[in-house]
């Protein structure tokens, strides 16, 4: 999922963001006006949030973390209201289990913005060969939409990327689905969480 932001040179850094539950991680902007930040569930995760500092995007993992993981959704405004940027960030329970989960594959783009009717490939960023792809259903929602080629990596969004695909019925929520890697040899595997835009 790549920044959601209403100009293009606006951008949250890091790209990825992996943070272990308990701790704190400083997330910056590309700009020199004031931001603000925030903090938003990701879907299925309505357990999971944390907190962050509105002024300086220093971000707090909650203490309780799932086994498998989570989802929050940091954002930041530039203050005019002009411009803001998204980034889904990852939460895991212990740095060692981040570092024993995905040794040896990793997608690129780490974060990847679909609009629908696209066509987006996914690649391993170490240049991993052999791999097969797929797609899940993200939490809360409730299909699998587009379609990927298992050898490629290449998704299709939907023509129409409704948030009616997710478990809620309000109009305005996103649409995720989950990309999946598995290097055929090994047995690694990765994933993302890719949110749809209409």
């Amino acid at each position: 999922m790549s920044d959601v932001t209403d100009e293009p040179d606006f951008s949250i850094s890091p790209e990825e963001a992996v943070v272990a539950a308990d701790t704190r991680f400083q997330f910056k902007a590309n700009l020199f006006a004031e931001v603000s930040w925030s903090v938003d569930r990701a879907p299925g995760y309505e357990d999971v949030l944390g907190f962050i500092d509105s002024d300086g995007g220093v971000y707090t993992a909650p203490s309780d973390v799932p086994d498998a993981g989570a989802y929050v959704v940091v954002t930041a405004h530039d203050r005019s209201g002009q411009q803001r940027a998204e980034r889904l960030v990852r939460l895991v329970k212990s740095v060692s289990q981040w570092g024993n989960e995905e040794p040896g594959l990793w997608i690129s783009p780490a974060d990847a913005l679909v609009e629908a009717g696209e066509t987006m490939r996914f690649k391993t960023r170490n240049g991993l060969e052999d791999v097969s792809w797929s797609l899940e259903k993200a939490p809360g929602c409730k299909g699998v939409p587009g379609v990927i080629d298992a050898d490629t990596g290449a998704y299709t969004a939907p023509a129409s990327a409704s948030p009616a695909t997710n478990a809620d019925t309000d109009p305005d929520t996103d649409a995720y689905v989950v990309i999946k890697a598995v290097h055929r040899p090994t047995g690694d595997s990765a994933q993302r969480v890719v949110k749809l835009v209409k």
